[in-house]
């Protein structure tokens, strides 16, 4: 079934061809939502509910962009929903820590540091940033957002985003150094 049948099978809501568009393309969404979010079971529903709002909204589907892009936009959008239920919670129940953190500025990261990590510990490494630093460095760099439209999804000023994505950038920086360096000294122990 080519994409524009398929589109039309499921506005007619066959399952065959829901169940055809899901498999297709969840496993991209659910990669896509990771980014974004760091607990596994949160990010299946992130994605089941992504997909319950394709297949609720797919009769609205213009075809202005590829049905891909069209629900990505839908999961990043689920994504920032879920981060906009889960700070009022937060802010509900804790009040914020206010902790500092030490960065390491102006400091070279050896061209094969990067070179040397796998893909999996790089998203681990990415997933570990704060929730803010994570969402904004995500939809910046990986997504390709500008911080004016960052800042009009998670609804805070620009030069917050800007912020957000300079600390996650020292953040992961640090990281990086202090990886490199770790495995700096396993290769000399190994030498001796």
């Amino acid at each position: 079934m080519d994409e524009n049948e398929l589109i039309k099978a499921c506005i007619n809501h066959s399952q065959t061809a829901q169940k055809e568009l899901f498999y297709t393309y969840y496993a991209e969404m659910k990669n896509l939502v990771q980014y974004y979010c760091n607990n596994e079971d949160d990010v299946k529903a992130i994605v089941n509910h992504g997909f319950m709002d394709v297949f609720t909204h797919i009769g609205g589907f213009k075809q202005k962009s590829s049905l891909k892009t069209w629900i990505k936009r839908i999961m990043i959008n689920r994504a920032i929903q879920y981060y906009r239920i889960e700070k009022r919670e937060k802010e509900r129940t804790t009040s914020l820590d206010s902790g500092s953190v030490l960065y390491v500025d102006d400091i070279e990261i050896a061209e094969n540091g990067m070179q040397n990590l796998e893909l999996k510990e790089l998203i681990k490494i990415i997933q570990s940033l704060p929730f803010h630093e994570r969402t904004v460095f995500n939809m910046f760099i990986i997504e390709g957002y500008s911080h004016k439209e960052i800042a009009l999804s998670l609804e805070f000023a620009e030069g917050t985003s800007r912020w957000y994505l300079n600390n996650a950038k020292k953040m992961l920086k640090a990281e990086l150094i202090r990886i490199e360096k770790y495995e700096r000294r396993g290769k000399i122990k190994e030498n001796i």
